[in-house]
C-alpha cells in the first residue's frame, strides 16, 4: 500500500509581487490625494494671508470641517445601526455549516464557499463599523462644498417682503429652502446606502439569494427593508412639500415662476402626492408584521405610478388642451406679478416716467451745448464690425476676436466712445502639423494686443479708423506704447491644457514680449509675492491641476511679484 504525504502548496512568487504592487498603488493613490488637498490648502492660505483676509479663510475651513463632521457622524451612525441590525438578525442558525468547516483552496473557489468563509471568519462588528465609516466619509466629502448654504441658513435674516403665492418671507427662498433641499437629498442618499449596506450583509449571511432561475429574501430581510422603505416615503413626502415652493423657480417659457398650470394642477397634485407618500409609509411599516412582497410593491406602485401620471402626463395635457388656446388671458395675472416683482427686485418701481415730445426747434446753439453727446453717437454696429476686425486684424489663423465692446476713454484730451476687441489665442486652430506639445504648452501661450476704433468715424474706404491695430501694436494716438500686450485671460476658454512651468519661450512667428500666463481661476487672480522656492513650486503644482483654461507663469523662478 502506498501512502502519499502532501504538504501545503508553495505560494507562487508572482502572487506576492502582485499584492505588493496593489498595496503600493493604494498607498500611492492616498498620498497623491493628500498631496493635492494639502497643496490646495496651502495655496489658499498663502493667497488669503497675502491680501489680508486670513479670517475669511479660517471661517471657510471651519465651516467645511463642521459640515464634514456633522454629516460623517450622522451618516456613520445610521449606516452602523442598520448594519448592526442586519448582522444581529442575519446570523440565524440555519445559515451556518457545521462548526468544524474549514475553508480550503481548490483552484477557483465557488461563490457559496466564499460566502461561507466570510460568515465565519470575518470580524463582523469591525467590518460593519469600518464599512459604515468608509461610506460616511464618501458622503460627507460630497457634502463639504455645501458649507456656504449652511452658513447662509444659520445666519439668515428676514428679507422684508413676502411672495404673493405662499405669503412667505423671500429670505426663506434665499437662505432656508436651499438648505432643506440639501438635507433632503442627503437623507435620500443615506437611506439608499443603508438599504444597500444592510442588503449586502443579509446576502452574505444567506438571507438574500439570487441566481438566474430565482431570487428570494428571508422574512427578516423583508422586515428590515420595509422599515427603511417607510422612512424613504416619509422623506419623499417632505420632498413633495419642498417641491411646492420650487414651483416658483419654474421656467415655463412665458414667465419664470408659478404659472396657471402650476397653481391649478401641479400644486394640488403635490398635496395629493404628499398624502399618498404618508399612506405608503404606513403601509410599508405595516409590512413589518406581514413580511411579504405585496404591500411594499403596492406602496411603491401607488406613489411612483401616481407621480408619473399626475405630475407628468396630466399637467402637460392640461397645458396643451386648456391653457394654450387662451394662454395670454390665463397667464395675464402671473405675467403682471412677474413684471411687478422684477421691477421691485431691481428697484425700478421708483423710476418716474417723463414724456419727451419731439420738437422741431433744434438750433446750432443746442448742438454746440451737447457737442460731447453728438460727437459720440455710435454709427458702427458690432456684428458687421467684428467681421471687419476678423478680416483685417486677426493677422494669424490662431488669433480670434470673440466679441466687440463699447467703452469710453480720455483720448487726446477728449472723452470719446470707442469700440474695441481683444485678439485672443486659440491654440486649437493651429495647423495639424503644429499641434505639438511644445507649441501648445510653451510657444503659443497668449493672445496679442487689442483693436480699437472710434464709434463715429470711418476711413475713406468705409472701413473703421483704427486707434490701435496690427502686431506689433501701432497707435494712432499721442500716447506711449503700452507696457504689456499679452492676453492670458480669454473671454471664451479654449479648453487648452495648462502651460508648462519653468520655461521661457516667445512666439516665434510674431515678435512679442516675454509671456506671462495668468491662471484662469478667479479665486487665485491676485498679486502674490512668491519669494521662496517652496512657494513657487507649490503654486506651479496646484495651478497644473486647475481648470483647463488655467495658465502657469513660465518665469516663476524669478522671485518677483507675479499674478496667478
Amino acid at each position: 500500500m502506498t501512502v502519499g504525504i502532501t504538504g501545503p502548496r508553495r505560494r507562487a512568487p508572482w502572487r506576492g509581487a502582485v499584492m505588493v504592487l496593489i498595496i503600493a498603488g493604494i498607498v500611492l493613490s492616498i498620498c497623491l490625494m493628500l498631496l493635492g488637498l494639502t497643496g490646495d490648502f496651502l495655496v489658499d492660505w498663502l493667497w488669503f494671508s497675502t491680501i489680508g483676509y486670513l479670517g475669511v479663510f479660517w471661517t471657510t475651513i471651519a465651516a467645511e470641517a463642521e459640515v464634514f463632521s456633522a454629516v460623517f457622524v450622522a451618516t456613520a451612525i445610521i449606516l452602523w445601526v442598520n448594519g448592526s441590525i442586519a448582522f444581529r438578525f442575519g446570523r440565524s442558525p440555519w445559515t451556518y455549516r457545521p462548526a468544524d468547516f474549514e475553508w480550503k483552496r481548490t483552484g477557483i473557489a465557488a461563490l457559496p464557499d466564499v460566502l461561507e468563509f466570510m460568515r465565519h471568519r470575518l470580524p463582523w462588528p469591525f467590518v460593519t463599523a469600518a464599512g459604515a465609516s468608509l461610506l460616511a466619509v464618501l458622503v460627507a466629502w460630497g457634502e463639504v462644498h455645501n458649507w456656504g448654504i449652511f452658513l447662509r441658513f444659520l445666519y439668515h435674516v428676514p428679507y422684508g417682503a413676502n411672495d404673493p403665492l405662499y405669503d412667505k418671507d423671500i429670505g426663506f427662498y434665499l437662505f432656508a429652502l436651499p438648505a432643506y433641499v440639501v438635507i433632503k437629498n442627503w437623507m435620500l442618499v443615506t437611506l439608499l446606502l443603508s438599504a444597500l449596506f444592510a442588503g449586502a450583509i443579509y446576502w452574505v449571511h444567506g438571507h438574500i439569494e439570487y441566481d438566474a432561475q430565482r431570487w428570494s429574501m428571508s422574512p427578516t430581510a423583508i422586515a428590515h427593508g420595509s422599515v427603511l422603505l417607510g422612512f424613504f416615503f416619509v422623506v419623499k413626502a417632505w420632498s413633495y412639500g419642498l417641491d411646492r415652493y420650487l414651483l416658483l423657480y419654474n421656467d415655463n417659457g412665458v414667465v419664470v415662476g408659478a404659472s396657471y398650470t402650476d397653481i391649478h394642477v401641479e400644486l394640488p397634485v403635490l398635496w395629493l402626492l404628499i398624502g399618498l407618500s404618508i399612506v405608503a409609509a404606513f403601509v410599508s411599516w405595516a409590512n413589518f408584521r406581514v413580511r411579504g412582497y405585496r404591500l411594499p410593491a403596492a406602496a411603491a406602485l401607488l406613489v411612483f405610478g401616481c407621480s408619473f401620471v399626475l405630475s407628468g402626463v396630466v399637467p402637460a395635457l392640461f397645458q396643451r388642451l386648456f391653457v394654450k388656446p387662451d394662454e395670454l388671458q390665463r397667464e395675464k395675472s402671473y405675467i403682471e406679478r412677474n413684471i411687478a416683482l422684477t421691477q421691485q427686485a431691481y428697484n425700478l418701481h421708483h423710476i418716474t416716467a417723463k414724456p419727451f415730445p419731439a420738437e422741431q426747434d433744434l438750433t446750432f446753439e443746442t448742438l454746440e451745448a451737447n457737442k460731447a453727446t453728438i460727437d459720440n453717437i455710435r454709427l458702427w454696429d458690432w456684428q458687421p464690425l467684428i467681421d471687419t476686425y476678423s478680416q483685417l486684424q486677426e493677422i494669424r489663423t490662431y488669433y480670434k476676436f470673440h466679441d466687440v465692446d463699447v467703452d469710453r476713454y480720455w483720448l487726446d484730451g477728449a472723452y470719446q466712445s470707442v469700440m474695441l476687441s481683444a485678439r485672443e489665442l486659440r491654440s486649437s486652430l493651429l495647423p495639424p502639423n503644429a499641434q505639438t506639445w511644445v507649441n501648445r504648452h510653451v510657444l503659443f501661450t497668449h493672445g496679442n494686443g487689442v483693436v480699437m476704433s472710434p464709434v463715429t468715424r470711418k476711413s475713406t474706404e468705409g472701413l473703421p479708423l483704427f486707434y490701435l491695430r496690427d502686431i506689433p501694436l501701432r497707435l494712432a494716438l499721442q500716447r506711449r506704447e503700452p507696457a504689456a500686450l499679452e492676453l492670458y485671460h480669454r473671454r471664451q476658454p479654449d479648453h487648452d491644457p495648462p502651460q508648462h512651468p519653468g520655461t521661457c519661450a516667445h512666439h516665434r512667428p510674431i515678435p512679442a514680449p516675454r509671456p506671462r500666463p495668468l491662471s484662469g481661476d478667479q479665486r487665485r487672480a491676485a498679486v502674490l509675492d512668491a519669494r521662496r522656492l517652496y512657494d513657487e513650486r507649490l503654486f506651479s503644482l496646484c495651478a497644473a491641476g486647475a481648470r483647463p483654461e488655467s495658465q502657469l507663469h513660465p518665469q516663476f523662478g524669478e522671485g518677483r511679484r507675479r499674478r496667478l
